[in-house]
């Protein structure tokens, strides 16, 4: 799990400013550190592929100010990429060694 200097966070307020809707309902600022941008290039390096996947994780919350926002967490998926057929070759190798 990565500590809070690793995330990227987001915060949503009810878009005040909305008067269609096409409007999107909630706006807000967010900050991606450093460490969380070398970590999705990394993943992308490492994945090949034209997506990052990432995990997200929402919490309402209410301001100092009273105003409500959702407080939103990114974070890089962690779940492991290996194919099958990667898992499976692997066991071959190790029912071959003589241990």
């Amino acid at each position: 799990m990565a500590t809070s200097e690793e995330k990227g966070r987001l915060w949503l307020y009810d878009n005040q400013y909305k008067t269609t809707d096409k409007h999107p309902i909630k706006t807000g600022p967010g900050e991606i550190p450093r460490s969380f941008l070398k970590k999705l290039v990394a993943k992308a390096k490492e994945d090949g592929g034209d997506v990052v996947k990432v995990q997200c994780a929402a919490w309402e919350r209410i301001s100092k100010q009273g105003n409500p926002y959702t407080f939103i967490t990114i974070e890089p998926d962690e779940k492991p990429t290996k194919k099958v057929e990667e898992v499976e070759e692997i066991e071959e190798v190790d029912e071959e060694l003589p241990w």
